[in-house]
């Protein structure tokens, strides 16, 4: 994904070579690529850990709190992936209105030469707009999560590693590692 072009990434182009090696045999490790560097744990962690930093020095009356800071953070993919929730809506909303016209023109009121031929096509476009717009949403919103739940691992361990003795007496390795993994996966049930 990371030197994929626009195209590729908006209908996901970039994942066929590694289908097409899953087709033919059973994948292997390494077969599949590495993440790319910002969805790395080691770069979320350092970039939310700036972003608070930031945050701490504009506000210098308290402690930013970390929805905030998050925001902050993510506010570029958040953007996007609104952008694409947003025009996944429109698209929605627009397919009823189309389909209505259709029914206009079955019933002889046709406004031009030809509109149903528009209208099909411009149904078509709109579907396939509303479909690649729909799978830009979920991947973004899985991508910001992915990220986030790296963020929160990375930032528990790291505090971890800070605690004194007598903390470390109050909570068993099995709970801190506890809060590090399961606790910060909201997919679990």
């Amino acid at each position: 994904m990371a030197g994929a072009g626009t195209l590729s990434k908006l209908i996901f182009w970039w994942l066929n070579p590694l289908m097409m090696k899953g087709k033919t045999k059973v994948l292997a490790d390494e077969d599949i690529r590495n993440l790319r560097k910002e969805d790395t744990a080691e770069e979320c962690y350092s970039r939310f850990m700036e972003t608070m930093k930031k945050q701490r020095v504009s506000s210098s009356d308290s402690d930013p709190s970390i929805l905030s800071t998050l925001f902050v953070w993510q506010w570029k993919e958040l953007v996007v992936t609104g952008f694409f929730a947003l025009v996944k809506v429109l698209a929605l909303a627009s397919g009823p209105l189309i389909l209505r016209s259709f029914i206009r023109v079955f019933q002889g009121k046709e406004s031009f030469e030809n509109e149903g031929y528009f209208l099909a096509l411009g149904l078509f476009l709109v579907k396939c707009l509303e479909s690649v717009s729909e799978r830009q949403l979920k991947f973004g919103s899985r991508v910001i999560g992915l990220q986030v739940k790296s963020m929160l691992c990375a930032t528990i361990y790291q505090k971890q590693l800070q605690l004194s003795n007598d903390a470390k007496l109050s909570y068993s390795p099995g709970q801190i590692m506890n809060y590090a993994t399961v606790d910060t996966d909201s997919d679990h049930s």
